[in-house]
């Protein structure tokens, strides 16, 4: 488990120093990598126990993104979201592109992306929350502080020399 706990903070560390962690690349890496990885352990040692009402609530937090791609009939869409339907009618009626189902996500692939994120942000809280519940010591709190004081320490570099590249 300690091999998971660094294989963990080693994803961090690559995300973040992968042109800064704002590249979709990185990101879709970083959620395979930590989808990989949860599998892997919750797989060998089972899913961790959540309490009932928490788990109810991470539940429906976790189908909120998801909720907002399906495509509804234009009659539903105009209730829940009466703007977006009539900006949706005004912009693609006049080139015959308004259909019969809307998603309430204004981008779709956006709204897929965020989504992918939050369960990656669900699956590393459930990896330490297991962890923590193994009694394991906090290995990845430290990497996630040396993380970030090494990126300070780089920024305050790049700033005092007037060097804005990521790293050549």
């Amino acid at each position: 488990m300690k091999t998971a706990q660094l294989l963990l903070g080693l994803i961090a560390a690559a995300t973040v120093l992968a042109f800064g962690g704002d590249q979709p690349i990185a990101w879709r890496l970083m959620v395979l990598t930590v989808g990989v990885l949860a599998f892997f352990v919750f797989w060998k040692t089972g899913w961790p126990d959540l309490p009932r009402i928490p788990a109810i609530l991470v539940v429906l937090l976790m189908l909120i993104p998801w909720i907002q791609i399906i495509p509804l009939p234009r009659s539903v869409v105009a209730v829940l979201s009466p703007a977006w339907a009539s900006t949706q009618q005004t912009i693609l009626a006049p080139w015959g592109l308004a259909g019969d189902h809307l998603t309430l996500s204004v981008q779709p692939q956006s709204t897929v992306d965020a989504g992918l994120r939050l369960v990656c942000y669900l699956l590393v809280f459930l990896l330490g929350f297991h962890f923590h519940r193994r009694g394991m010591p906090a290995i990845l709190p430290v990497l996630l502080a040396g993380i970030g004081l090494f990126e300070a320490a780089y920024g305050l570099v790049q700033y005092f020399t007037g060097w804005r590249y990521i790293f050549f």
